[in-house]
């Protein structure tokens, strides 16, 4: 039989299939994935000005979505409820 039919063989297995999880320092047990644990505080790359400019943007499409829902509802491009949200 050739290798790469044992191969494909293997990973019919549902054995092949198991993952070891990878260490946690958060919860031990198992209940807890490296990629959703707190980044520890030497490693983080977020400044003020980040999260500044994404709260900045969250506004902005809150506006957005707000004056595309009242032009929605009716209100005319030039009317007081939109030019209040520009």
């Amino acid at each position: 039989m050739p290798s790469y039919i044992s191969g494909l063989y293997t990973l019919t297995k549902p054995t092949s299939w198991v993952l070891t999880p990878a260490p946690s320092s958060f919860a031990p047990n198992g209940w807890s994935n490296k990629d959703m644990e707190p980044v520890p505080v030497g490693e983080r790359t977020w400044t003020t000005w980040n999260y500044v400019v994404r709260k900045r943007v969250d506004l902005q499409k809150f506006i957005l979505k707000a004056r595309s829902g009242l032009l929605d509802f009716g209100c005319h491009e030039r009317s007081w409820c939109v030019r209040m949200l520009s």
